[in-house]
């Protein structure tokens, strides 16, 4: 993955799971991350906001203790089936690296 600023429409009316009834609002400016892994690293098929939802969610959000499942698939398999992004992934480290990073030189 790597880091790139977007254009985003945020929704005024959130419809349905999908996208039914969605209601854009105003353009900003954000940042997200993007696949740079190449195609024979994705999942076969188009991307399903309400399975994601359903069945891999919990992998990202939410209390500590929900990633443990995805720590113990990459203790246990030895990939990080979140592509980095799980709470000891190496986006996560990489992001804490720089945090530390930004403190240091704010206190010198």
């Amino acid at each position: 993955y790597e880091r790139r600023k977007v254009k985003i429409r945020v929704l005024d009316v959130e419809g349905n799971e999908d996208g039914e009834g969605n209601v854009e609002g105003e353009e900003v400016e954000m940042e997200t991350y993007v696949w740079v892994g190449g195609e024979t690293a994705l999942e076969e098929g188009e991307w399903d906001f309400g399975e994601f939802r359903r069945e891999k969610m919990h992998r990202w959000i939410g209390r500590r203790e929900e990633y443990d499942d995805v720590d113990e698939a990459v203790r246990a398999r030895g990939e990080d089936p979140t592509g980095g992004r799980g709470a000891n992934g190496s986006i996560t480290k990489k992001l804490n690296g720089r945090q530390e990073e930004e403190l240091l030189k704010s206190a010198i």
